[in-house]
């Protein structure tokens, strides 16, 4: 009987350092030979029965089903489910015509597109010289193209540079009339102007 009851005290001593190891309290000897283990209210998921998983992890998702979508996410008034409006891509103006450096027609150019175009250094100009060898030379807005459309269908080039404009080798007074082929000096840097409808596209250039 003695053998008997230290081996009882041994098991409940090793079921108790067991529940202890787990984290669940011991509820001390019962009428049952097998110590019983009293189950907190709440159990890790591999200590779960299948049946309470599958309760709990619906509990889980119909509650973040039902958690506000952020203001970022939600629906706009047109349409769009969480993404920002862009503005639309702005088609490029027609080409009217282009300046191709004379000394070197492959390297590129400017493009005109613009009935009125200003050509200078300035960041305001529509044609930034800024990048030339001799740009101290010229100034923030060193040239006016301007264009008018028909029937008159004719380029008009106007000088406001300080060191002045040169068009065909000639200095520019006030304004001349451009044609296609005639060359524009601008800061010591020729160019030869082309207009689109009396000249085939550059090549590589797509419209």
């Amino acid at each position: 009987v003695i053998l008997a009851w230290q081996r009882l005290m041994e098991i409940q001593a090793e079921a108790f350092s067991m529940t202890s190891a787990l984290g669940y309290p011991y509820a001390g000897p019962s009428t049952s030979p097998t110590p019983q283990v009293i189950r907190p209210s709440y159990a890790p998921p591999w200590m779960e029965s299948p049946d309470t998983r599958t309760h709990n992890l619906m509990h889980m998702y119909h509650s973040q089903a039902q958690t506000p979508m952020p203001s970022a996410m939600q629906q706009s008034p047109q349409g769009g489910a969480g993404q920002q409006e862009h503005p639309q891509r702005q088609e490029k103006a027609p080409l009217l015509a282009w300046l191709t450096f004379t000394k070197d027609p492959t390297r590129v150019g400017f493009e005109i597109r613009k009935n009125r175009t200003v050509l200078g250094r300035g960041s305001s100009a529509d044609i930034n010289m800024k990048g030339l060898t001799r740009a101290a030379a010229i100034s923030k807005a060193h040239a006016i193209i301007t264009y008018d459309p028909p029937p008159k269908d004719r380029f008009i080039i106007t000088n406001l540079g300080k060191n002045g404009t040169r068009v065909d080798g000639v200095d520019l007074i006030s304004e001349a009339h451009l044609a296609s082929s005639m060359t524009v000096e601008i800061g010591g840097t020729e160019f030869t102007f082309h207009v689109c409808s009396k000249e085939a596209l550059p090549s590589g250039r797509k419209e």
